[in-house]
């Protein structure tokens, strides 16, 4: 394994997805904590945040602006945030509301990509599909692989590697 590129990451949102990605991501930060969003950002939030505070069924915007609000107002600036959303922001929700409340998820991300540009913070997002991991896709999905903790662990990669700091306010869709 290589030295990790960042010294702290913090995972907020659901705990059991979050301690089997965080696992399988010694290379990218030397130590992560998961938690909740409201216990998300006491003290300093880490180099690298994964805010997957929308894939809780009872998130709200309120919930996930916090999280960025925290992540920036801590001790250590992060260097990077990846948000976490659904895939349902393309209106793949079984109800509005879902697909209201990722799409909200993306957007929030874009905004605070683009007013955290400056002070050299990126912020991207990765689309995981309904039922991650492990779901067999969508009939319409065009490439018919379930995604798993090892895909997305490959996407966080790619946006937390210290040579990607150009890449602001994209998204990755696992599905």
């Amino acid at each position: 394994m290589t030295k990790p590129w960042w010294a702290t990451g913090a995972w907020v949102g659901p705990s059991h997805l979050g301690t089997a990605v965080c696992a399988t991501l010694g290379d990218v930060a030397a130590s992560w904590r998961v938690t909740t969003v409201d216990e998300a950002m006491s003290g300093s939030p880490g180099s690298i945040v994964l805010n997957a505070a929308a894939l809780e069924d009872d998130a709200d915007i309120d919930a996930l602006e916090a999280v960025f609000e925290g992540a920036v107002g801590g001790r250590e600036k992060p260097a990077r945030i990846i948000s976490l959303v659904w895939d349902s922001w393309l209106g793949r929700a079984p109800t509005g509301r879902g697909s209201a409340r990722s799409a909200a998820a993306v957007g929030l991300a874009r905004n605070w990509a683009l007013r955290l540009a400056p002070a050299a913070t990126t912020v991207n997002t990765i689309a995981l599909p309904a039922g991650f991991p492990g779901a067999p896709p969508p009939p319409a999905a065009p490439v018919q692989v379930a995604a798993g903790i090892e895909d997305l662990a490959h996407v966080v990669r790619f946006f937390g590697h210290p040579d990607n700091d150009y890449i602001i306010g994209q998204l990755v869709s696992l599905g």
